[in-house]
């Protein structure tokens, strides 16, 4: 029996090892639009598919007392030499006491399989007003099936090319046939809006 959990806990570390070591937070931001975002990517630097990966949030007040914690996971599963976006959403009342925070990979398993082999089109902004500033596009399914539920993020750049936003949507169509295209928006808050000097889109779906 003893032997067993060793086994069980030598691999649990390994595990713990090849996440650790292969994945990385590259870029993070927190902002507000309403609720406090605490938002970033994540770089797979390994040859391998990683099936999940599993972030932590927290945060302490101005005394170092942790008052918040959270969990999420990013988008998945995460190709080889790929980035990808992962969220945390926390309103504002929760967030008042909040000074520091931090981000952690708390575990992550390699296999799965999924596509980004999405492309972009017509990029741009399609409405202003005093609430939101509206970032529109067309997606093409470049995979050869047709695909559900694809997710869409749009990851916005100041003019450093530091990282000052992060969101997900939907395309309009809630299936997108092989080669098929479908609309999709982003309402961003002016105050954000103005920052972004740069964006970029990645679509995913299982």
């Amino acid at each position: 029996m003893k032997k067993v959990v060793l086994v069980i806990l030598f691999f649990f570390l390994l595990q713990m090892g090849v996440f650790s070591q292969n994945l990385d937070i590259i870029e993070s931001v927190d902002y507000y639009d309403g609720n406090w975002i605490v938002a970033g990517l994540i770089k797979n630097n390994s040859q391998d598919t990683f099936k999940f990966v599993y972030i932590g949030l927290s945060a302490k007040n101005s005394n170092g007392q942790l008052v918040h914690t959270d969990s999420t996971y990013a988008f998945s599963p995460i190709p080889p030499n790929s980035e990808i976006p992962f969220i945390f959403i926390t309103s504002k009342e929760n967030a008042e006491d909040i000074k520091t925070y931090n981000i952690s990979i708390d575990d992550g398993r390699i296999g799965g399989a999924g596509s980004f082999d999405y492309s972009f089109s017509q990029l741009s902004i399609t409405e202003r007003n005093s609430s939101f500033v509206k970032y529109s596009g067309e997606i093409t399914n470049n995979n050869n099936s047709l695909k559900k539920y694809v997710s869409i993020a749009l990851i916005g750049y100041d003019k450093t090319n530091k990282l000052v936003y992060v969101d997900t949507t939907y395309p309009k169509k809630s299936s997108l046939p092989a080669n098929g295209t479908s609309l999709f928006d982003f309402l961003v808050p002016p105050n954000i809006s103005s920052k972004i000097k740069t964006y970029k889109c990645i679509a995913y779906s299982k």
